[in-house]
């Protein structure tokens, strides 16, 4: 390995004003070079009516500036503050529909450069939704099947740090959103200087856990971590208006029935835990009409900090609830 390190002394300037030269990236030869931006295949997806397979066009590398990006480790997500969203996430840059019988090809209107995720069919086959991200956040757009035009329904203030921030309630909309509260704020400063020691207790209970990555470690973690993933649960109309549902919670899931009358919301509680992810965190599932009331509270699960570490060991109590997609409005 060879170490290149130079001074360049100038009369009357101190080195402490000159900005630090940087070598840029150097390239592979041609060969190599098209062979890793040689894209990959593109993921695909048929329609509900088995008319259109829509081609999801994946690049092959990010970009560095997607790699370089800041970056906060929270509760076992990484989260990019800049865009509300998760970081590093593999995108797709073009959609395409063809039909399965016969020849038709529609390429949808995305914005030029767009990093998209999230692509949902409406149920009766006529729309997608999918959304961009861009430097400041993610917005949602929605784009008519049969010519391709996409339109933006909102400004860029999706919160998808915990996944696929809309569903769609019906074929004509509107659609489920977790969108970034209204008057949030700056985020928390991060405190470099502790105020006290952090303490945890032990209990004398075994709490066998494996060991995940990027814990909650701090009350300041906490605080960020209360920030980023508070959401406000909207329902955005096709023309971009949307009605706010119920009030800001740490919603990590909002699911609709397959009536469109109902919703499924899961929110995380304190107290918040520094041993395992936020997966396992204290929550509440609830199910409210689609005009935010709620209805019914079918569980109320604590931390799962004691687990068993068994193959097949699960946590005690309900879990994993969710609509059966061949009924209006029953829950599995």
């Amino acid at each position: 390995m060879r170490i290149r390190m130079g001074l360049i002394a100038l009369a009357g300037v101190g080195l402490g004003s000159l900005a630090p030269a940087q070598e840029p990236y150097r390239q592979p030869p041609p060969p190599i070079g098209r062979i890793l931006d040689a894209a990959p295949r593109p993921r695909v997806q048929v329609s509900p009516d088995g008319v259109w397979l829509l081609l999801l066009e994946r690049e092959s590398l990010p970009p560095i500036a997607e790699v370089a990006a800041p970056e906060l480790r929270l509760a076992g997500t990484r989260v990019n503050p800049r865009t509300n969203g998760r970081s590093r996430m593999e995108a797709v840059k073009s959609l395409r529909l063809k039909r399965i019988l016969g020849t038709g090809e529609v390429r949808v209107d995305t914005p030029a450069g767009a990093r998209l995720n999230y692509v949902r069919w409406s149920p009766d086959a006529k729309r997608l939704a999918f959304t961009v991200a861009s430097d400041d956040g993610i917005s949602l757009f929605v784009a008519d099947v049969a010519t391709g035009k996409a339109t933006r329904l909102t400004e860029p203030r999706l919160n998808a740090v915990a996944g696929d921030p809309c569903r769609w309630v019906s074929s004509r909309g509107p659609l489920l959103c977790k969108l970034v509260p209204t008057g949030r704020g700056p985020a928390p400063t991060l405190l470099t200087t502790p105020v006290g020691p952090v303490i945890q207790e032990s209990e004398g209970k075994a709490a066998p856990n494996p060991t995940y990555q990027d814990l909650l470690q701090s009350p300041s973690d906490e605080a960020l971590f209360t920030h980023y993933f508070t959401s406000q649960l909207s329902l955005v109309a096709l023309d971009g208006s949307a009605k706010a549902l119920g009030p800001p919670a740490l919603y990590v899931e909002a699911e609709v029935s397959p009536d469109g009358a109902h919703i499924l919301t899961t929110a995380l509680q304190p107290p918040f835990s520094y041993l395992v992810p936020w997966a396992r965190f204290p929550h509440q599932v609830q199910v409210w009409d689609v005009e935010g009331t709620p209805l019914r509270t079918l569980a109320v699960v604590p931390l799962q900090e004691q687990v068993k570490n068994a193959i097949d060991a699960v946590p005690v109590g309900p879990r994993d609830l969710h609509w059966r997609s061949d009924s209006p409005a029953t829950l599995v």
